[in-house]
């Protein structure tokens, strides 16, 4: 039977690039996920499997541009090691590969990857289907044991085709990761998959189950296209996270420059009042330099923002979290990252960022940039987290209210209702707060204008992220919001 085109394609760049040392005793496969497809700024991923006679500890690297993905592993000897590595590449369309491990100390190979121009589709498992052919997204076939177990290699993925039979072939950890993708809002489309399984992705579905769909294999190409035009739902982009800065910190930022200007006019009048106009004139660049240095606080310094996304009656929320460095001398810093779940990469690429692993640490990620005098550098962080949402908005015929069905107090927030902003007072377990229309936040207020962007005409309940605030760091200050809105089942939740 002779391959369509594309299908020849995809089944080349299938092929594992495999080496193996000089004495035959170690072998390394490395295929990049999505048949190489990526789209640019988003997260994909490598696919590796490590087989070494000795065994011992190896490292990991991918490096893509100035940036490199470190993750260190164990090998045992004579077992095949599996794993992914989830990586943002760089302009450059390719990802170089080294592995340093006893029986193949200098193993290097570069993978070329593909950028999209269309939607990338995944399908797994179609079984005897032959694949839909489209000129509105990219076919990409997967086989289930592939499918990424790293929840950021889904980053570049537009929508997954799970027919039933790779379903019952998925892992756990697969599973786990398949359900994370869900509750970002990822487009999920099944394919015979039975009534029961169905429900019960339904109920770990984000945005309502908006991105949750159900066809027939023979009309699994044109469901993807249909789910494709679901409008995406995405969380604020970077440059809107970083306008939700504490106003504590803005404060900050103008007294320094306010103490600045004051400081360096004062000094540069003192001495053109002494007549030495020439002095003056030559000492700007040195008073210039010396106040700024003596105002601008001392060490780096870290911001975290986060936003966060759930509906009522889901297990998980969604974030995006911007972490903003600035710098005040030349060094190494390594950047806290309080919220777990996520791999972490720049807003733009990085000339010198090393993005590691380590598994045995409660949060796996770490990130090293080099910093240097008043420095920036941006980060994102997205991923889900768990979550069950105390609060429900109740609007009956009359007044509106908010009504507490948890255990635990909830701290003073916000509510949007019929497109104001008014303000939620802190609540304890049980208690109803009937929420007065006629007195609504200023139009202007930042967060309740985000807020009011996000709810639309169905409200939504903002509440801040508590444990955003015990940031164990002197350096770190952080911020975060969690926007909890109805459900489509139930128009009286929040």
């Amino acid at each position: 039977m002779r391959l369509p085109n594309h299908a020849l394609r995809l089944f080349v760049a299938a092929v594992a690039l495999t080496a193996a040392s000089t004495d035959a005793t170690a072998a390394v496969s490395a295929q990049p996920a999505w048949a190489g497809f990526f789209h640019p700024g988003r997260a994909t991923g490598v696919f590796l499997e490590i087989q070494s006679q000795s065994g011992g500890e190896t490292l990991i690297t991918v490096a893509s541009g100035g940036q490199r993905y470190t993750s260190p592993a164990r090998l045992e000897p004579g077992t095949l090691h599996r794993q992914w590595l989830a990586v943002v590449p760089a302009t450059e369309p390719s990802l170089l590969i080294r592995i340093d491990e006893p029986d193949n100390p200098d193993y290097r190979e570069q993978i070329p990857l593909r950028v999209a121009r269309r939607p990338i589709v995944a399908y797994v498992s179609m079984g005897e289907v032959p694949l839909p052919e489209s000129r509105r997204h990219e076919v990409v076939a997967v086989d289930p044991a592939l499918l990424p177990d790293d929840v950021g290699t889904y980053s570049t993925l537009d929508a997954l085709v799970l027919a039933r039979s790779g379903f019952e072939r998925l892992s756990e950890s697969q599973i786990s990761t398949l359900l994370a993708f869900l509750g970002n809002c990822g487009r999920l489309l099944t394919i015979d998959i039975p009534a029961a399984t169905l429900r019960l992705l339904r109920a770990q579905a984000g945005c309502n189950g908006l991105y949750l769909a159900a066809a027939h294999a023979t009309e699994a190409g044109a469901a993807a296209d249909r789910l494709l035009t679901v409008k995406s739902n995405t969380l604020p982009p970077a440059s809107q996270l970083a306008t939700m800065q504490p106003e504590s910190e803005r404060m900050q930022i103008w007294w320094r420059v306010t103490i600045f200007v004051l400081a360096y006019v004062i000094v540069i009048a003192l001495l053109a009042a002494s007549g030495r106009g020439r002095v003056a004139i030559a000492a700007i660049p040195i008073v210039a330099t010396v106040v700024a240095l003596l105002v601008w606080t001392p060490g780096v310094r870290e911001e975290l923002i986060v936003w966060s996304e759930t509906s009522q009656g889901t297990q998980f929320a969604r974030y995006r979290g911007l972490i903003r460095v600035t710098g005040s001398g030349r060094g190494v810093r390594r950047l806290t990252l309080p919220i777990g779940g996520g791999q972490p990469y720049a807003v733009a690429p990085h000339k010198a960022a090393t993005f590691s692993t380590e598994p045995d640490r409660p949060n796996a990620h770490r990130v090293e940039i080099p910093v240097s005098l008043m420095s920036r550098s941006l980060f994102l962080l997205e991923g889900t987290f768990p979550v069950n949402p105390a609060l429900a908005l109740a609007r009956g015929g009359g007044q509106p209210a908010v009504i507490h069905g948890g255990s635990r107090p909830t701290p003073e927030g916000m509510l949007s209702l019929a497109g104001d902003i008014f303000p939620l007072p802190a609540m304890q377990p049980g208690q109803t707060v009937q929420i007065d229309t006629d007195s609504p936040l200023p139009p202007d207020h930042r967060v309740g204008s985000l807020l009011r962007a996000r709810a639309g005409e169905r409200g939504a309940i903002l509440l801040p992220l508590e444990q955003i605030e015990r940031i164990d760091s002197d350096r770190t200050s952080g911020v975060g919001w969690l926007m909890v809105a109805p459900s489509t089942d139930e128009d009286e939740s929040g």
